[in-house]
């Protein structure tokens, strides 16, 4: 069974899944992904 993974939306610091993040600002999942499971949980390197 795939588990949702929780994160903290920035714009309101309410809790989302990734998916529904992803979907919220038009970035992909996978890359979404990616960057959480390496940790990259800000963005950082982004303007």
């Amino acid at each position: 069974m795939i588990r949702a993974v929780y994160v903290t939306n920035p714009a309101n610091n309410g809790r989302v899944t990734l998916s529904e993040l992803a979907t919220r600002y038009n970035i992909s999942l996978s890359a979404l992904s990616r960057r959480h499971a390496q940790g990259k949980r800000t963005a950082e390197g982004h303007q």
